[in-house]
């Protein structure tokens, strides 16, 4: 049962999830948080992508990727089964916080620290 592709009208913003497995090793993946405009007005849904990025990748104009910051536009992207689909060139920007916002990030999954004194 596969939902109807929704068409992406708004750029999403950049968002790097840092996965750290128990084996000690990390896998970082970019994805996407979209506007509310394209969630039925609710924000904070975040969506994979089609396509993958280095965790340093790099735009020729905007230069490094920035989680939270850098936004992704692309004519034609389709969101559909939890994924952005990115077709041909997407543009990329730095979304300019305004004074005083700042950005609420989640962690989800189990967590363990050790302490060493």
């Amino acid at each position: 049962n596969k939902d109807k592709p929704i068409v992406m009208t708004r750029p999403c913003i950049m968002v790097l999830r840092d996965m750290q497995w128990e084996d000690h090793h990390d896998d970082h993946e970019w994805e996407c948080e979209l506007d509310p405009a394209d969630n039925n007005g609710v924000s904070g849904k975040i969506v994979e992508l089609n396509v993958n990025y280095d965790i340093d990748a790099r735009d020729e104009v905007t230069g490094a990727f920035e989680s939270g910051v850098t936004t992704l536009e692309a004519m034609d992207a389709t969101i559909q089964d939890e994924k952005a689909i990115i077709r041909g060139n997407p543009t990329f920007k730095k979304k300019q916080l305004k004074k005083h916002e700042s950005r609420r990030l989640a962690t989800e999954g189990t967590k363990s620290v050790l302490v060493v004194r």
